[in-house]
Order: C-alpha cells, then structure tokens, then sequence
C-alpha cells in the first residue's frame, strides 16, 4: 500500500565539543527552587499553570545561587500562541487546542482534530478558561 505521507530521515551527528545546556523546565515551585539553588537557567511551563507564572519566577530568582554556569538567574517562558488577521479568526483557530486539552484532562487523547465553531454555552464557559491559558490574538 502507497502511502501520500512524506518521509523525513534525520542523521545526527554529535560535536565532540558539544555543549548540553541544562535548564529546568516544569510547572512547579519545587523545579524553580532547585534550579536556583543549582545556578541553572529555569523555563517554566505556564501554558499548564499560568497563575503561578510570577510565583515561580520569583522563588527562582529569590533561591538563584552564582555558578559555573550562570552568574545571574536565566529564565525562559512556555506560553501557547494563537495569531491570526482577526481576534475571531484567531478564537477559532484556537479551538483545535482548545479541544486537545479537553481530550487530555479527560483521558481521552486523540489526533489533532480541525477548528470547530463552539455555540453552546458549556462549550463557551470552557472556552473561556482555557482562553486563561493561551494567547490568542
């Protein structure tokens, strides 16, 4: 059977003098809190948590500790981003996300399914408190 899928093949060839950077990425104070103490670079996951976006950054740079690594705290930020030409546009594109986490937090993960337009008043609470966790504009 033919499939109409394109194959790619990746070939990796690691540098002797590679350099692995180590940074700690998670959604939690326990992960921000090491990270300092251990002078590594931390991103926090705050398309999981984003109310504990601020909280995190500030423990991490309340606990950072100098090392061989970094000399001052070094943070990155893990936020979805939906854009498009209009903020409708942009809402709809979002509900393909929108309709993966539901999947997610329901156990019942799946393929990406396509955009759909959310009418009932359940499906636009929902849509509302996963709008909390994106920007979609």
């Amino acid at each position: 059977m033919k499939s109409n899928h394109c194959s790619l093949s990746v070939i990796h060839y690691p540098l002797i003098s590679s350099v692995v950077n180590v940074s700690f990425n998670f959604a939690s104070g326990f992960s921000a809190r090491l990270a300092g103490e251990l002078g590594l670079p931390f991103a926090f996951a705050g398309h999981f948590s984003p109310e504990y976006i601020l909280p995190e950054f500030e423990l991490y740079r309340r606990k950072f500790e100098p090392s061989e690594t970094l000399a001052k705290p070094y943070a990155m930020l893990a936020i979805n981003v939906i854009a498009a030409e209009t903020d409708e546009e942009a809402q709809f594109l979002a509900t393909t996300q929108f309709q993966s986490f539901l999947r997610l937090i329901r156990g019942t993960p799946g393929e990406m399914q396509p955009p759909e337009i959310w009418t009932n008043c359940g499906q636009r609470r929902k849509k509302r408190r996963l709008n909390q966790n994106s920007a979609v504009r």
